[in-house]
């Protein structure tokens, strides 16, 4: 493509308050998702994992945070930095996913690349998991050249929790496919974590083995960035060190799953700060899923689980709010790109253009930035 941008829209709907919850009846007004990667304290005053979760699920009436559907604006702006090289430059940036609870209304590319040339680009989607991504080429970029991304989308919460009503009393729901039982590069399936897993799984059902999963990762693990070895998602690492950040909270919980032959499922993206309508979003989060037959895919949310003195432990099992965009699923990504596949994939990714033996990576800087805009009558 020749044309410097282009957008794909899609009639806006209302948003949607979650059946049963009113807004006034959120009590967490601290940003507790935005804190992942900004540095923002996070404590728990217990290591005890809570009371294990018993009963009909409409007994029970769990406020988590951002419980109404929300839409979000973005600019997501990868930046080039003196580091540039002169020549063509592929770069590969995430774009949201489409699911029941996240609609992408509208999307747009918009180079501003001064003296530089956006020789084409294009929307494609990887082969693995089917994640959608820009594929642009670029050439003679100069210091501070962006390629943004502006995109509008609705987010609603999600709650299939372990406890809730089956969707079939059968196992007919089709299975995931046999990579979400497989090792990652940073998740091996044996060591620590099997043996990790077979002390935390041992007899139930599978609603109290995925339970039981979550319960022990909360418990295991503390929200802690300091030092170095944090944020990789390596599960001897966290299991040694038993702290870090989500990334390492889900890598401990998919882990144990996978070694239990559940499957799960890794999905990062982006957090919407709760306690505000615009601003800039510095980091990232992500989360995990665990697949049951009779339910589908159960969302869980460990690091936020473990936030706040707990306070959401149990609203984090099986249930996730509309505080986030989900941008990508899975681990060890291959875009088509000559270097390495990408640890995971959230930020912008790019390489000198083929025409060496030699990759050449250069290095990106994201700017990345949000509002929300007044609910439509």
């Amino acid at each position: 493509m020749t044309r410097q941008s282009t957008l794909v829209a899609r009639k806006r709907r209302p948003a949607a308050v979650v059946a049963g919850f009113a807004l006034s009846a959120i009590a967490l007004t601290s940003a507790s998702v935005y804190a992942e990667a900004t540095g923002v304290a996070a404590t728990s005053g217990s290591s005890n994992p809570g009371p294990r979760r018993r009963g009909a699920l409409q007994t029970i009436l769990l406020q988590g945070p951002a419980m109404q559907s929300q839409r979000f604006d973005v600019s997501y702006a990868a930046e080039f930095g003196a580091e540039a090289p002169k020549g063509a430059i592929v770069l590969y940036l995430p774009v949201p996913s489409e699911s029941d609870v996240q609609t992408v209304e509208s999307l747009s590319v918009e180079p501003q690349l001064g003296s530089g040339k956006l020789l084409d680009w294009k929307i494609k989607r990887e082969a693995e998991y089917g994640n959608k991504f820009v594929e642009a080429r670029v050439q003679d970029v100069a210091p501070g050249s962006r390629v943004v991304l502006k995109y509008s989308v609705l987010r609603r919460e999600l709650s299939n929790p372990p406890q809730g009503s089956l969707k079939t009393s059968q196992s007919t729901l089709a299975a995931p496919a046999a990579l979400f039982l497989q090792a990652d590069r940073l998740v091996p399936l044996n060591g620590p974590v099997a043996a990790l897993a077979r002390e935390t799984v041992s007899g139930g059902d599978l609603d109290q083995k995925m339970t039981a999963i979550y319960d022990k990762t909360v418990a295991m693990m503390a929200y802690d960035k300091s030092g170095e070895g944090w944020g990789q998602g390596d599960v001897i690492w966290a299991c040694d060190n038993k702290r870090g950040n989500c990334t390492d909270f889900h890598s401990v919980l998919i882990g144990m799953a996978r070694a239990s032959s559940i499957p799960a499922k890794f999905e990062i993206g982006l957090p919407i700060p709760t306690d505000k309508n615009e601003g800039k979003i510095a980091g990232y989060h992500c989360w995990a899923y665990l697949f049951s037959p009779q339910r589908g895919w159960v969302p869980m949310d460990a690091s936020e689980g473990w936030k706040n003195d707990k306070k959401y432990k149990d609203y984090y099992l099986g249930r996730m709010g509309s505080d986030r965009i989900a941008l990508s699923v899975g681990r060890d990504i291959k875009l088509g790109q000559r270097g390495a596949p990408l640890n995971y994939f959230v930020y912008p990714y790019a390489e000198v253009a083929a025409g060496s033996q030699e990759v050449q990576t250069v290095p990106m800087k994201v700017d990345i930035s949000f509002s929300k805009p007044p609910a439509l009558p």
